[in-house]
């Protein structure tokens, strides 16, 4: 099945990159300097090789799927939950029925953090589950420091009623007043006193303290070591603290969670964790890319993204596939996904609707076989489009925000 799936979406991608690349107005393409930053890595010119060079690095592809195994990444990038279910925006009643219909599809993995105060709702369905979910829960900045973090981890044990939780992370390295959305003083003044007293306020920390978040990171060691934590890692921690955290850390961080646009636009960030066999998971992964969501700020986004999937037709009996121009094509959600799990990402997209949910756990691992530089073809489009579209990548974006 992956073999005949490979063999439909890498003809008609071959066709359709060779006339898009050549046919594309100047206008609807990034600055010159950037393609060529990549397109020897990343790129396959429709001038770089005749129609037979083409069908032979096909055929070449298809060959290597065979010998691909099911439970193998072909990339050999460091291995993780592919695709889960995140709730930590989800209105309180929805949470049951969502982790429901997540289980149903195949999803095993759902993400929540200590902050989004739904850990408790999250334990009473999955103990009706069978088998149970995987849960990856965070520490929020008001609990960086090591006495701070033990009881944040306690209380999410407490609340998520079991002795060892799968995967926790420290969500951020540090509460930051110059982001908008983030209130360290009130926070703070809001923690319950044992908090209070157990280690100072993190956002108070000075340049000659050591780093709030080396605490935490230590706590998290040791209760991996005491058996309570599964596997640790980091949440929005930019290169240079990642860097810092492997130098000083006994226990290898499993886990690296940042938002999407860290994979397309920080390949910095990217082969340092992938140096260290960091495993990289995605948040806002659908509203970082689909038109709905910024049609007002980019009306131009909607034909863009239509050009893109356009040239990336022909995938036939996927989910909710669309019919556009005369072939079947895989949706935005879906094709996204299938790309950034075939890169090796996990994805942790949010979504209360049923059929989102159960064409997510489709979607992974769809492209696993496609071979190299198609599928690079594919991760320079959407960049393209990215850029066309929404301009700068945003800094600092709400983990929590959007739901599809």
């Amino acid at each position: 099945r992956h073999l005949s799936f490979t063999f439909q979406f890498s003809a008609r991608l071959c066709e359709v990159t060779c006339s898009l690349f050549s046919a594309r107005s100047p206008d609807s393409v990034l600055p010159q300097s950037s393609i060529e930053r990549k397109s020897s890595a990343r790129a396959l010119s429709s001038s770089a090789l005749s129609c037979f060079g083409m069908g032979f690095q096909l055929l070449t592809g298809m060959l290597l799927a065979l010998s691909v195994k099911g439970d193998s990444d072909p990339n050999g990038h460091p291995k993780g939950p592919a695709v889960g279910i995140g709730v930590g925006n989800l209105p309180p009643d929805q949470i049951d029925s969502v982790m429901r219909v997540a289980h149903a599809a195949g999803i095993r993995l759902v993400d929540t953090a200590a902050a989004s105060n739904n850990e408790h709702l999250i334990a009473a369905t999955n103990k009706e589950l069978s088998p149970p979910m995987a849960v990856e829960t965070k520490v929020w900045y008001t609990h960086l420091g090591y006495n701070r973090t033990v009881i944040s981890v306690e209380k999410s044990l407490k609340a998520l009623q079991v002795d060892k939780i799968n995967i926790v992370l420290i969500h951020w390295p540090r509460c930051n007043d110059d982001i908008p959305w983030m209130n360290c003083a009130e926070e703070e003044a809001a923690l319950p006193d044992d908090v209070k007293v157990a280690g100072p306020a993190p956002h108070l920390a000075g340049p000659d303290d050591e780093k709030p978040w080396i605490g935490s990171w230590r706590a998290l060691e040791d209760m991996k070591t005491q058996g309570k934590i599964g596997a640790i890692g980091v949440s929005n921690f930019d290169v240079h603290e990642l860097r810092e955290l492997v130098n000083l850390a006994t226990t290898r961080p499993h886990m690296l969670q940042n938002s999407v646009w860290s994979f397309f636009f920080d390949q910095e960030l990217i082969n340092e964790a992938r140096k260290h066999g960091i495993f990289y998971q995605a948040y806002s992964v659908m509203n970082a890319f689909l038109p709905q969501f910024h049609s007002e700020r980019f009306p131009h986004q909607s034909q863009e993204w239509a050009r893109v999937i356009s040239a990336l037709g022909a995938v036939t009996g996927f989910g909710s596939a669309i019919v556009k121009e005369g072939f079947k094509l895989m949706n935005e959600r879906e094709l996204l996904i299938a790309y950034l799990t075939a890169e090796g990402v996990g994805v942790i997209p949010k979504s209360s609707k049923s059929e989102h949910i159960t064409a997510n756990a489709k979607a992974a691992g769809a492209l696993d076989t496609l071979p190299r530089h198609l599928r690079n073809h594919l991760g320079l489009l959407l960049e393209e489009w990215l850029r066309a579209t929404h301009g700068q990548p945003p800094r600092n974006p709400h983990p929590d925000e959007g739901d599809l």
